[in-house]
């Protein structure tokens, strides 16, 4: 009786007693696990991203520029070491998860769950900032009106347009010119400014509103030709580069319309055509909130601007949901200015009569 009493004593004492190795290398090994699997799905949310922008990079439009080009080059080779950390941290992973699965222990258990919901939690946190405004379809795009081209003007503070003079004694030529291109005769005010151009070939203001005309008659090789010109004279003449992104835009190459419509707006800041464009240019690419800050910066650096009235419109009838009150305020603005009046936007938001 008193062996079976000892060895009950002993067993008593051996269920009681811990397992120090295998529960210490398990609580010891549970933080490393959590932390690579951490780093592992960091890795992976961030060569997601870094795909999706070079797939969007890949789909842009023949002739976008060298510098997204170098982009897409840059971010292929940052996907490939992301990669290669990733497998490298893949492994790390796989040794300690067999390394905890053969100490079978569950003590650790809860932490791991709360480490996983909180990569969990990031990445919910990641496609939120991530997501993109809904774009705008190609009918509300339509609705969106460029407007026409203004030509620089011979007084170099006339509206900031440049820095420079035009050729003296070309005043009345530059008149003849504006009268044509006013009145969409685009043959005669180009021919107009060739002959101002001849008095002088390297002037930048004349190269930049021959090139406006170009734009305007469609002749974007031309004009292209031209405006590079001017701004190579002057790469950080404000109305040069608005006629720069005008050219981009109207050739549906938005992304160059952006950078160097942005870059004019920064040099000429009270210039609202330029913010009138800008906003076409973010509508374009779906970026709904911008374009809209954009516009109304402009209707407030010109209240009377009919063109940026409109646009405006348009995007708060086509947001959703639509700002119908708010759109027909401005389309009224815009109509009271000279306007002409559009049906099918009016059917967006019935404009009473």
């Amino acid at each position: 009786q008193k062996e079976n009493d000892l060895l009950r004593v002993g067993m008593e004492k051996e269920k009681q007693a811990p397992a120090p190795a295998v529960a210490t290398k398990a609580v010891e090994a549970q933080p490393q696990i959590a932390k690579l699997q951490s780093q592992n799905e960091s890795l992976r949310l961030e060569k997601v991203a870094l795909e999706n922008r070079v797939r969007q990079l890949t789909a842009t439009t023949a002739g976008s520029t060298p510098a997204s080009a170098t982009i897409t080059a840059g971010e292929g080779v940052r996907i490939k070491q992301l990669e290669a950390e990733r497998d490298a941290l893949q492994k790390q992973l796989e040794a300690a998860t067999k390394e905890k699965s053969g100490q079978k222990s569950k003590k650790v258990t809860p932490r791991v769950q709360d480490l996983e919901n909180q990569v969990a939690l990031d990445r919910a946190r990641l496609e939120v900032l991530e997501a993109r405004a809904v774009p705008y379809s190609a009918e509300e795009l339509a609705l969106l009106k460029p407007p026409q081209a203004k030509l620089a003007e011979a007084d170099p503070n006339a509206g900031k347009k440049s820095i420079h003079d035009l050729p003296a004694g070309s005043a009345a030529l530059v008149a003849e010119a504006q009268r044509y291109f006013a009145a969409k005769q685009f043959d005669k005010a180009e021919a107009a400014y060739l002959q101002v151009l001849a008095q002088d070939p390297k002037n930048v203001p004349t190269l930049a509103n021959l090139a406006a005309i170009q734009v305007e008659a469609e002749q974007f090789d031309k004009a292209e030709s031209n405006i590079k010109q001017a701004l190579a004279q002057e790469p950080d003449d404000a109305y040069s580069l608005y006629v720069y992104g005008m050219l981009r835009f109207r050739q549906g190459k938005y992304d160059q319309a952006l950078e160097v419509l942005s870059r004019s707006a920064k040099l000429d800041p009270q210039n609202a055509e330029v913010q009138n464009y800008l906003g076409l240019t973010l509508s374009e690419k779906g970026m709904r909130v911008p374009a809209e800050a954009a516009l109304r910066k402009a209707v407030q650096l010109q209240p009377g601007y009919a063109d940026a009235q409109y646009n405006l419109a348009v995007v708060y009838a086509t947001q959703q949901p639509p700002a119908t009150e708010l759109a027909r305020w401005h389309y009224q603005k815009a109509l009271a200015v000279g306007h002409p009046r559009n049906p099918d936007l009016e059917k967006r938001f019935e404009v009473r009569q």
